[in-house]
């Protein structure tokens, strides 16, 4: 009983962000209980939280060696530094110790997971490809790795392989929706009439699924705009844009529509927006060359 009070009273003090308290509360339940990697890796992150960041790290250190010998194996250090440092905001020390994370465990499944986030939300996408490729050699079936080769091939303009990947993944999980949506950005960007069709009826039946998204519904829009139903897409765009609020990739098809139809003001208005949100998207280069192309 001594021992549920001591992990209750800590898992408070971490709800309520008292990292001192917490802190404390775990030194009394190591003290007590005795030495555990998952009591090391919480003190590690209420030292983090204090900014005592060499501290967090010595702690997340012992924790890795407590494992040594364990085939079920937590977060490395860095690994866990750089989550940290991400939701600290500090993006460039976040970098670096994902950096030496990757380097001290390249065969790791959750550093490379993280490495190839990273590097997506970065926009160093050509980074992250052979990561993604390593990910997907080491384990084939993995649905996670097939989800982050998949996006990055979209990303990249890879649009074959994109097409490849979603549909394993719609194979898998029939009725997963944000497959399906990928899928149809891939095919539709791909010239071929057949593959248009595609795109549309997938598009069309994700909407039909889920009225309230807008993201599917700005999806539908852009794959009417490549099937050259310009009147079709503005007025799905416009639906995605009912709720007052579009993501950043919508913003871009909006803006091309209007450029393709005469209204360069309004597009660079909307390709600032879908670029200054700072958010990743699969058109986010082709948006930066389009607003460069209209401010000439």
């Amino acid at each position: 009983m001594s021992s549920s009070l001591r992990r209750v009273t800590t898992d408070l003090y971490e709800a309520r962000e008292r990292w001192s308290h917490m802190e404390e509360s775990i030194n009394q339940q190591i003290e007590a209980d005795g030495l555990t990697a998952e009591l090391l890796r919480k003190k590690g992150v209420a030292l983090f939280q204090q900014k005592k960041d060499d501290e967090a790290k010595k702690v997340f250190v012992e924790a890795d060696r407590l494992e040594t010998n364990m085939e079920s194996k937590g977060l490395p250090a860095d690994a866990i530094m750089s989550r940290l440092y991400v939701l600290r905001g500090d993006r460039e020390n976040a970098s670096k110790s994902l950096e030496a994370a990757l380097a001290a465990n390249p065969a790791s499944r959750e550093v490379l997971i993280l490495s190839i986030q990273m590097r997506i939300n970065d926009d160093k996408l050509e980074e992250a490809k052979p990561l993604a490729e390593k990910l997907l050699k080491d384990d084939p079936a993995s649905l996670s790795a097939k989800e982050l080769g998949a996006t990055v091939a979209l990303y990249l303009d890879d649009y074959s392989t994109a097409e490849k990947l979603f549909e394993e993944l719609l194979l898998a999980s029939p009725l997963e929706t944000k497959h399906a949506n990928g899928l149809a950005l891939a095919l539709c960007e791909q010239d071929s009439p057949e593959k248009i069709q595609r795109a549309l009826a997938y598009a069309v039946e994700n909407v039909r699924k889920d009225q309230n998204n807008s993201e599917y519904m700005g999806t539908l829009g852009w794959v009417l705009y490549k099937a050259n139903q310009l009147e079709e897409a503005a007025n799905a765009l416009k639906q995605s844009a009912a709720s007052g609020q579009i993501n950043a990739a919508t913003a871009y098809y909006f803006a091309r529509l209007a450029a393709s139809t005469g209204k360069p003001e309004e597009a660079k208005q909307l390709l600032n927006a879908a670029l200054n949100g700072g958010s990743q998207f699969a058109k986010r280069r082709d948006a930066v060359k389009l607003l460069t192309e209209l401010s000439k």
